[in-house]
Order: structure tokens, then C-alpha cells, then sequence
């Protein structure tokens, strides 16, 4: 099993920290902090809770799938999220 933390900061926007543990190429752990905010709030934990077991494509989708829908970030975009978690999980693979 592995682990990372990493740091990911889109221009003019605020900083996204990913902590990542992958096991055979799934993620087995990941939370997502940092200085952006999710509405409503509980969206983040439910979203980490459902990576849980998805591989790096599935895992993209879902983030996606929702964060999509009814929810409003403020300091990051979707496409910041699932940059985020990329380029954590491509820091482990390597």
C-alpha cells in the first residue's frame, strides 16, 4: 500500500490538498482538504467515501458525477478536483 500527500494549486484559485492511499491500483483512502470550500459541505465526505475502491478513470467520472450536480465550489472547479487527484495518484503509480 501506498501513500502521498500532495499539493495542487490552480491559477487564481485556492490550494487543494490530497491525501491518497492506493492499493493494486485502487484508491483504499483519500481526503481532499485545503483553502476551497464545497456547499453543502457534507458533499466532500460523501464524495471521498465513494472513491473508495474505484480505480484512477472511475474515480474522474465520479468526482464529475458529483460535484456536478447541486453542489456550488467556491476557490476550485471540478476540473481542479480531478486535477488534483490525478496528478496525486500519477505520483504514487510512477
Amino acid at each position: 500500500m501506498n501513500i502521498v500527500t500532495h499539493i495542487y494549486k490552480p491559477k487564481g484559485g485556492k490550494m487543494i490538498r490530497v491525501i491518497l492511499t492506493i492499493d493494486k491500483g485502487k484508491i483504499d483512502k483519500i481526503v481532499f482538504a485545503g483553502d476551497f470550500f464545497i456547499d453543502p459541505p457534507e458533499k466532500l465526505r460523501e464524495l471521498e467515501n465513494a472513491l473508495r475502491g474505484k480505480n484512477l478513470e472511475e474515480a474522474l467520472d465520479l468526482i464529475e458525477a458529483l460535484l456536478g450536480e447541486n453542489v456550488n465550489l467556491i476557490g476550485c472547479s471540478v476540473e481542479d478536483v480531478k486535477k488534483a487527484l490525478h496528478e496525486a495518484y500519477m505520483r504514487l503509480m510512477a
